[in-house]
């Protein structure tokens, strides 16, 4: 509970960051955040890989509050994308909206099985307080192009490792 509270805390306070920055008369330029979406390979065998993404225009929406385990991973702007890479095991996915009255709110939070060597992907729903909604790829790859990297956050919790992939699969040869 008391680890719950402290990433509440945190949470709150890049919360109040980003609305004051996405508040600003200036429009952010496009080069302040990551790269466009760009497919990677499957990641290696001892890590599973969750993409969490928003779709949306930024603008004077909330961030969306991304927990891993009940701790602060990212501080998702609409438009925007975060990948996170763990060892294979079951994980509690949250996402909540960012309001004033967030810290009242429950997260909405579902248990993942995360296979070795797998991808997932996970969107934020706005139309329900930001709940989390696993994706399909297709689906997924049809709205992640258009999205860019977050990267305003360091994350928070401990589960997450430093993604690393599998080589690219080399392409056969076409025989004639």
């Amino acid at each position: 509970m008391k680890h719950l509270t402290h990433s509440l805390i945190v949470a709150a306070m890049v919360a109040t960051s980003i609305f004051a920055i996405s508040h600003a008369k200036a429009a952010p330029e496009a080069r302040a955040f990551g790269e466009t979406w760009q497919p990677q390979a499957a990641p290696v065998k001892d890590q599973a890989q969750v993409v969490y993404y928003r779709v949306g225009e930024a603008g004077k929406k909330p961030a969306a509050l991304v927990t891993l385990n009940g701790e602060l991973h990212a501080a998702l702007l609409p438009g925007m994308f975060t990948r996170i890479c763990v060892q294979p095991g079951t994980y509690t996915l949250g996402a909540l909206l960012d309001a004033p009255d967030a810290q009242q709110q429950n997260f909405a939070e579902f248990q993942a099985a995360l296979k070795p060597g797998k991808t997932y992907f996970v969107r934020v729903n706005t139309q329900a307080d930001g709940k989390p909604q696993a994706v399909r790829r297709i689906e997924a790859e049809r709205q992640l192009p258009l999205l860019r990297l977050q990267q305003h956050v360091l994350s928070r919790s401990s589960a997450v490792v430093e993604c690393r992939y599998d080589e690219e699969p080399k392409l056969k040869k076409a025989s004639h």
